[in-house]
């Protein structure tokens, strides 16, 4: 049997593997954990390639989960928050969250009654890219280098769909075992194994990334073939 290969950085992993949870475990918060039982998807990695993300997953969460007004679990998601922005350790991350809320944007300022978050799109689209690349291989057993070209949109459940999202994703599957913290949409290429196309994240009922993927020629590493998720 050949050896399992980490879903990061595609290189074999000797002995014990690693779980990585994808999307990552502290999504689903502690209280829905609890009343549900969910069943998450892990994936195997190196244990120090999962820990590179760690920083920014907590970012992730802590930036974003307060702002997700329309999530069903919106009540859980503050609560986790703020008992992560309140320990002790996590000064730099809580002075980093709310150092994004401004009363201007672009040097403007807005009406009082209106305040700007603007978190670091870099660092969400760091995890957003993870999710993906975990999406892939859990979907075709094929490993998607981090080096892949890729461009990251977002939007709200609440605006109207950008027009790709329209065209292309409207229509694929809606794949969520727990659609109140993570469902997903794919649309292949023509290609048959071809891992280029457009995923579509929905995160907490809330946030979405349109994610487009452009695999070259041999980015990919073999394993099962598919043109759409299954």
């Amino acid at each position: 049997m050949d050896p399992e290969i980490c879903y990061l950085c595609g290189q074999s992993i000797e002995g014990t593997a690693s779980r990585d949870h994808v999307p990552p475990r502290q999504f689903f918060t502690r209280m829905f954990r609890k009343t549900k039982s969910p069943n998450l998807l892990t994936l195997p990695t190196h244990a120090e390639c999962n820990k590179s993300y760690q920083d920014d997953e907590d970012y992730f969460f802590a930036s974003l989960a307060p702002i997700t007004e329309q999530a069903y679990i919106h009540d859980w998601l503050m609560e986790e928050a703020g008992n992560k922005l309140s320990r002790q350790h996590s000064q730099g991350l809580r002075e980093k969250v709310m150092s994004e809320f401004n009363s201007t944007v672009a040097g403007l300022y807005l009406p009082r009654h209106l305040i700007a978050k603007i978190p670091d799109w870099n660092r969400v689209g760091r995890v957003v890219w993870k999710v993906v690349r975990g999406l892939c291989y859990h979907h075709y057993l094929k490993f998607l280098p981090e080096e892949t070209t890729h461009r990251i949109r977002y939007c709200q459940t609440s605006d109207p769909p950008p027009p790709i999202y329209t065209k292309y994703l409207l229509e694929a599957p809606l794949l969520a075992s727990h659609p109140e913290v993570f469902a997903h949409r794919f649309a292949g290429v023509s290609n048959p194994g071809s891992l280029s196309g457009l995923w579509a994240l929905i995160f907490w009922q809330s946030l979405v990334a349109i994610v487009v993927v452009l695999v070259g020629h041999g980015e990919s590493r073999s394993g099962a073939c598919a043109s759409s998720a299954q």
